[in-house]
């Protein structure tokens, strides 16, 4: 911005002009286009400031004088490079203009009220254009002089809205009259001036819109059904804006239409639709809109106190002419004219979406009473095309209902019967098989894609559901598998007692839950997994089940009650019993540890065996895993040899560094007088209980616990130095242990691991993972094995192999450090570890 003038000359004419250029008192000084302006800035700026405190003859004065000298300014290129200012003393000339006629009017008639109304929008419109004009990142010493800053737009903003929201309601107040005639003659004439009521807002300028009567779309102006939950949501529809916000965009010309007239605006044009004039048929997104448009019209008509903003008194007129009668007519009307399907399901959508996502914090009578209600309203959803269309929706909102009610069904339960339980499951089949037919993916149309948007139906609703609906499987599975456990247990007592197997009880009663029984084992078959995208209908049998359902299978196939088939798969036979195996040995059941006692299993095996003989020494076939053999030679078969032997890697995960220390402490004699030693290092360097044993090659290797480090060698607090959740083998998790390092950002993790044996280890090609090495330090012994205390080794090499695991701040991801930049002895120094090597 350039402005050309002499500061001397400046002052002076400042004071000339505040305190006395309308005396007339001054000789005439030559014109200078920047300080005119610089003047008028100052002056208006100045009247503005202390309103108030000046006579009307001296604001005239100045308005007048101000106008003159503004208008003298004619040269384009000075104007262009001051575009900010020049526009900006305008908007002060015709906001003070505004509030001069405010101020003097004496009679409010229309003519005057216009003239109103093109002072204040002429100032807004220049006060828009000089805020796209100014560039405060630029400095401009003569804006600090005259004082022309940010502060002033905030000021002026501010003071603008204040004076619109004063007229805003003697405009409506004026054309209010014939607003109520064209009310009226809709109302008992069946006439609708619709064009009528635009024009009489246009010559005010008023915001106005017939987009009920053309239906048109508007995002920010819907309904979302009558208020049945004292609950905020993302549903509360935000209503125009009558309130001041900081200046962050300029201000809108248009005046807002008062309440009262705009509840006017909505019943002509309602009562236009729902009347025979209007013939025309609407689709089912413009039948939602229209219902939308009414509720939200029923609700401001009826929660509003009709109050005049200037008198405030209250306005009789609507209260007395839009009654609930015509309301209902209204609507009754509607109904018979146009679909309601598509309003009460997507109102039935939004209700219940808000019941499951507050479903703790609602009453279980409110949520009988939604449930009822909406229920009643969805059983009414006659509109084929509608469903056919919107199959989706309609199928997701009775899914939502009966996963609502199934939900409620478990909250209240008391007294639990199997009719009960059967209730349960039911209600959630019944939501199960409607989640999956709201599956079916289409391609949306465009009416569809905006119904969707403005009711939020969306992607995260649907994988809410189903999450909601699996969880719930969950939480009802344990009831249903107790319910028929006793039926089991006589059942197994039967086949025990008197030779009968009953394969068809075991069958009716888990059919009972739609609970999946396994008789893969009778029928010699591999059991599959057969791919659903949907939410399946069966529940899980719990392992104790399923281990009286296999048992007896096996019973029943060692039996002389069935003759071997051709072709009987016996691999699968033993492979299927080692699984059994390794589910009975995780289960605490009372009944299956007193019934399935390993005396009863070796019984089993004996009588499997005799029937179907099987050769452990031959390889499993191919594609076949778990089949039981006799592999460590002790004349015992695996699966029911209770040692179990933990080996280190032949072949060492390759490691983020590495040490080999051949002729290792050649006066310890034996594998045990190396463990004490070592022992002792790592306890002194605080490891004491964290150390893992393994077999390895000709001696034995051991590992240190997933530890969190510092590579400063600063301590790690003993309280939270190594990883926890791996003490008890069958409760570790890898997931947890990932997760730990995935968001730990403060340190490093590291695992030692040392190898003693004749020769030196070898490295793999293959990376240490955390999962991998929370698997090995599971499986694990605490202590040297004794038969490894006194063995001898002539040789023995030392092979330590250091694992450090970092988070990659680039990617995120948790990896193994593999750029080798700190030694293994750097690593030992850090652990006070390094007299090992020493």
């Amino acid at each position: 911005m350039k402005f050309f003038f002499k500061a001397f000359f400046f002052l002076p004419i400042l004071s000339v002009s505040w305190i006395g250029v309308f005396a007339q008192e001054n000789p005439p000084i030559a014109k200078n286009d920047s300080i005119i302006l610089a003047q008028a800035y100052i002056n208006l700026t100045l009247t503005k400031e202390y309103f108030e405190g000046l006579s009307e003859e001296r604001i005239s004065k100045i308005l007048q004088f101000e106008t003159n000298e503004l208008a003298s300014i004619e040269d384009k290129s000075f104007l262009k490079d001051n575009a900010a200012l020049y526009n900006f003393s305008y908007a002060l000339l015709y906001y003070n203009q505004a509030k001069f006629q405010f101020r003097t009017i004496s009679k409010i008639e229309r003519e005057e009220l216009i003239e109103w109304k093109n002072s204040l929008e002429k100032a807004m419109i220049h006060f828009n254009l000089s805020e796209s004009k100014a560039y405060w990142d630029q400095p401009n010493e003569f804006f600090e002089l005259i004082k022309f800053e940010e502060e002033s737009f905030a000021k002026l903003h501010k003071e603008l809205f204040d004076l619109k929201s004063l007229f805003t309601p003697y405009f409506n107040e004026n054309i209010y009259p014939e607003f109520k005639r064209i009310f009226l003659k809709a109302k008992n004439l069946d006439k609708y001036e619709i064009d009528s009521l635009a024009y009489l807002a246009a010559i005010f300028n008023i915001e106005y819109k017939n987009s009920i009567a053309n239906m048109e779309y508007d995002v920010d102006n819907y309904n979302y059904g009558p208020n049945i939950l004292t609950l905020k949501s993302e549903y509360d529809y935000t209503e125009r804006d009558y309130d001041y916000n900081p200046i962050s965009k300029p201000i809108e010309t248009a005046f807002l239409l008062d309440q009262k007239l705009d509840l006017i605006s909505r019943f002509v044009q309602l009562k236009y639709l729902a009347s025979e004039s209007y013939s025309d048929s609407l689709s089912w997104f413009e039948s939602y809109r229209l219902y939308n448009d009414f509720f939200l019209f029923k609700d401001d008509s009826q929660d509003k106190l009709f109050i005049n903003k200037i008198t405030k008194e209250l306005d009789s007129f609507l209260k007395t002419e839009l009654d609930q009668k015509e309301l209902d007519n209204l609507h009754q009307a509607f109904r018979h004219k146009f679909s309601y399907s598509p309003y009460s399901t997507a109102q039935a959508f939004i209700n219940l979406s808000l019941v499951q996502s507050n479903f703790d914090a609602l009453s279980t009578s409110q949520i009988t009473s939604i449930l009822a209600s909406h229920e009643s309203e969805l059983n009414e959803v006659k509109d084929e095309l509608f469903i056919a269309q919107n199959s989706a929706l309609y199928n997701f909102t009775y899914s939502l209902l009966y996963e609502n009610t199934a939900r409620l069904l478990f909250r209240s339960r008391q007294n639990i019967s199997r009719k009960i339980l059967v209730e349960w499951k039911e209600t959630l089949e019944q939501g199960i098989e409607y989640f999956n037919v709201s599956q079916d993916k289409r391609e949306e149309t465009n009416d569809q894609k905006l119904f969707h948007q403005l009711i939020k139906f969306q992607e995260e609703d649907v994988k809410s559901l189903s999450k909601k609906i699996n969880g719930l499987k969950d939480q009802v599975t344990p009831f249903f598998n107790e319910d028929i456990y006793p039926d089991f247990q006589r059942i197994y007592y039967k086949a025990k007692n008197t030779g009968e197997y009953d394969f068809d009880g075991l069958k009716g009663f888990a059919g009972i839950f739609n609970l999946g029984i396994d008789f893969t084992i009778l029928e010699n078959k591999r059991g599959f997994y057969k791919y659903f995208s949907g939410i399946g209908k069966e529940y899980q049998l719990q392992n104790k089940l399923d281990l009286v359902s296999k048992y007896l299978q096996f019973k029943f196939l060692a039996s002389e009650k069935i003759i071997i088939p051709r072709g009987f798969d016996v691999d699968l036979l033993y492979s299927t019993y080692n699984e059994f195996l390794n589910k009975l040995d995780l289960e605490e059941d009372e009944f299956i540890m007193r019934e399935l006692t390993p005396e009863a299993i070796e019984s089993l095996f004996e009588e499997l065996q005799k029937k179907f003989p099987y050769s452990f020494e031959r390889e499993p076939p191919e594609g076949i895993y778990g089949i039981p053999r006799d592999q460590d030679g002790d004349g015992v078969v695996d699966f029911l040899d209770t040692e179990q032997l933990f080996f280190f890697p032949e072949l060492a995960p390759k490691a983020s560094a590495s040490f080999i220390k051949r002729n290792f402490k050649p006066e310890l004699k034996t594998l045990g007088s190396v463990n004490e030693f070592l022992r002792r290092e790592f306890i002194s360097a605080g490891y004491k209980d964290q150390l893992n044993y393994y077999y390895a090659s000709d001696g034995f290797a051991i590992t240190t616990s997933l530890e969190r480090f510092n590579l400063n060698g600063s301590a790690v607090p003993s309280d939270s130095r190594f990883v926890k959740s791996l003490t008890e083998v069958r409760k570790f998790s890898y997931y947890e242990i990932f997760k730990s390092m995935f968001f730990d950002l403060e340190y490093n993790y590291r695992m030692f691991a040392m190898v003693i044996a004749s020769n030196a280890t070898k490295e793999s090609k293959d990376g240490m993972t955390p999962g991998f090495a929370t698997q090995i330090i599971a499986n694990s012994y605490d202590a040297l094995p004794e038969v490894l205390t006194n063995r001898e080794l002539p040789n023995k090499t030392l092979s330590v192999f250091v694992y450090h695991f970092r988070l990659n701040v680039n990617n995120g991801t948790v990896e193994l450090d593999l750029t080798r930049k700190i030694t293994a002895q750097d690593y030992l120094k850090n652990a006070g570890l390094l007299r090992i090597i020493q």
